[in-house]
């Protein structure tokens, strides 16, 4: 009964081991594809500046 607990003890230690890998991968990927979405908004935003020139605050584009 012993040996039986012993070797549940170790299969419930690894399983929570490679949930907390599996937690680690996701979180990598998940600030991956945070890092590839802001590169691709900064360039988004980059060429609708240069596309999109703005007048200045003081300016009324109306006038």
């Amino acid at each position: 009964m012993e040996t039986n607990f012993g070797q549940r003890f170790d299969q419930i230690d690894l399983h929570m081991k490679m949930q907390e890998d599996m937690h680690n991968l996701d979180m990598a990927w998940i600030r991956g594809q945070t890092d590839y979405i802001n590169q691709n908004v900064a360039m988004i935003n980059s060429y609708f500046t240069a596309f999109n020139p703005q007048p200045p605050p003081d300016q009324d584009p109306g006038v």
